[in-house]
């Protein structure tokens, strides 16, 4: 079905028959002396018996090496839920212990992006208040004893800690591009490691977790001179971004591209659910697949199970992919099945993490964008907003929900303006 390894007999068969070939004709050419015609005759007619044999074992081995299924690989998009689940769900953040460099910058920007989607956060003078209000010590770092307090006192949350261990940017030696005109390229380089941990502000217990490493530079290029690098701050910026995106990974459904083998056989009808899924029907693929699963009585049962497996994996049912799975394992068993599976098992497992809140229903992806955050509405808080992407209608309908505390003079909106905020979130700030 999926895997097999008929590419190296293959090689060896096609190999032995060149090879073969190949001393025919070196024979053939250097026959003259004994009657050449004669001598073609019987070294391409009649081979000896041990070489005939040798071939018929090595072309033998090839036919029964090639696949019994007509496997293809297709490009797929595969939605991954929220690694964090339906956890913060009704639930708040408190952004905990931060270390390393960058990390209050990281940090930061992952609170602006969790408030921004729908995530509530409890800022970090919303938990003081909190703190004072019920007599609670915040030790530096937070200990089990005030964690348990808090949570006593604020209702469901879940703490976040951050550690970055490397946060830089480099310049790299000039070097000149390939192609003419030669081009003189400065290149920086700026790398970002860290990871960040959720844990039950109640108990302590790992929520999700995620570590983040990326790469990113910066190019300038001239053709006259040697170029000026571009500054390491802006690239360590772009670093930094580009961890934020790997981040939300965390609390925000993500769709991932990658190849899936398939068959794509005319026994079973296993073609029908193939061409499905080329479409992006994954629906209806399943629904095709299941069907021929379960009337399958064929040599191609194995794969027939395998392809409803995969279709339900790509239509997000991935409890009902796991059987199915299983059944096609039990028939055949193969290591990339086997590997799939292991992928569709995480991806259930994400989807079923329970909310911390008791008695809450889980939530389909994240929360909606007017539910309190907890975070103040600045101007300097929209600038950040849109810098860091966040669409201007899910801004507007934040200034339409959240508290907020605006300046509006004509010089503060010429710097509102000179930061790229749209004027429609200007006129809504001014609706406020």
């Amino acid at each position: 079905m999926v895997d097999y390894p008929a590419n190296g007999l293959l090689k060896m068969a096609a190999a032995y028959a060149i090879h073969f070939c190949l001393r025919r004709v070196q024979a053939a050419l250097y026959s003259s002396v004994h009657s050449r015609k004669e001598h073609i005759l019987r070294t391409w007619a009649a081979p000896s018996r041990f070489q005939a044999r040798r071939l018929a074992v090595f072309f033998g081995a090839m036919l029964a090496a090639v696949p019994a299924s007509a496997d293809k690989r297709l490009p797929v998009n595969l939605k991954h839920p929220p690694t964090l689940g339906n956890s913060l769900a009704a639930a708040r953040v408190v952004v905990g212990p931060v270390a390393g460099d960058c990390a209050a910058r990281f940090s930061e920007m992952l609170t602006v992006d969790m408030a921004a989607h729908g995530v509530l956060v409890m800022s970090s003078l919303e938990l003081a208040s909190v703190a004072t209000r019920h007599h609670i010590p915040i030790p530096s770092p937070l200990d089990a004893a005030a964690s348990a307090q808090l949570a006593g006192a604020i209702g469901p949350a879940a703490l976040v800690a951050i550690s970055v261990t490397r946060c830089e940017a480099r310049q790299l030696p000039t070097f000149l591009s390939g192609g003419l005109p030669a081009t003189h390229v400065s290149r920086t380089e700026g790398h970002f490691e860290a990871s960040v941990r959720f844990t039950d502000l109640a108990n302590g217990q790992e929520i999700a977790a995620q570590n983040i490493r990326v790469d990113a530079h910066k190019d300038n290029e001239s053709q006259t001179g040697v170029a000026d690098h571009p500054a390491a701050p802006e690239v360590r910026e772009l670093a930094v971004n580009k961890a934020l995106q790997d981040a939300q990974h965390l609390y925000l459904p993500w769709i991932e591209h990658r190849e899936i083998a398939l068959s794509d056989e005319k026994d079973c009808n296993l073609k029908a659910s193939f061409d499905l899924v080329k479409t992006g029907d994954y629906e209806g693929a399943a629904r095709v697949a299941r069907s021929n699963a379960q009337a399958c009585q064929s040599k191609s049962a194995a794969a027939a199970w395998y392809n409803l497996g995969a279709a339900e994996m790509l239509a997000s049912h991935y409890e009902a992919a796991l059987p199915a799975f299983d059944e096609s394992l039990k028939l055949r068993n193969n290591r990339a099945v086997a590997e799939l599976r292991s992928d569709c098992s995480a991806l259930a497992s994400a989807q079923a993490r329970h909310s911390l809140a008791k008695g809450v229903e889980p939530a389909r992806g994240s929360q909606p964008a007017n539910a309190r955050t907890g975070i103040l509405l600045t101007n300097d808080f929209i600038i950040k907003l849109v810098q860091g992407s966040i669409s201007g209608d899910e801004i507007i309908q934040m200034i339409a929900t959240q508290p907020v505390q605006f300046k509006l003079e004509p010089a503060d909106i010429q710097v509102l303006k000179q930061a790229g905020v749209p004027d429609a979130v200007v006129a809504a700030m001014r609706a406020r």
